[in-house]
């Protein structure tokens, strides 16, 4: 399966949300994911860019990006 950088845009999206939406019953993670509020990409976001891509935005409101480039 050739991975392409908007199918993993959307593979790490739908991780984020399920976090977010199921919460952490059954896994440990690092606490800071426990803040993320929502979780878009860039498309969705409106950021202008073609690049893949997350906006990650936390519950004080600070946003991340995250940016998806192929480097091989």
């Amino acid at each position: 399966m050739t991975t392409t950088d908007h199918k993993l845009q959307d593979a790490i999206k739908t991780l984020l949300d399920d976090l977010v939406d199921y919460g952490f019953e059954d896994f440990d993670p690092p606490a800071i994911l426990e803040n993320i509020a929502e979780v878009q990409t860039y498309e969705e976001a409106g950021v202008l860019t073609t690049d893949a891509g997350v906006v990650i935005t936390m519950a004080d409101h600070t946003e991340w990006q995250v940016t998806i480039v192929r480097s091989r």
